[in-house]
């Protein structure tokens, strides 16, 4: 019953983000990945890093919509 709840959650946030959308998320290591959404599933969204240019699949609980000026790319963030 859990599941299925967590599972609904994960795609009603999912439905907040579009194609071509810019969203920010940190990695494991800390570091602020910003990137375009290049696909939405049910449980993941794949985002093409804009420096990087590799494909994440992130949860899209992990994400947010980007806000210029919100993040330093070099830095890393400090829990």
């Amino acid at each position: 019953m859990f599941r299925e709840a967590q599972h609904r959650c994960t795609a009603a946030v999912a439905n907040k983000f579009h194609l071509g959308e810019t969203v920010q998320f940190k990695n494991r290591r800390g570091f602020m990945i910003v990137g375009r959404v290049v696909k939405v599933n049910r449980k993941t969204i794949k985002v093409l890093g804009s420096e990087s240019q590799v494909v994440w699949t992130v949860s899209p609980t992990l994400l947010s919509k980007f806000k210029k000026g919100s993040w330093n790319h070099v830095t890393k963030i400090q829990d």
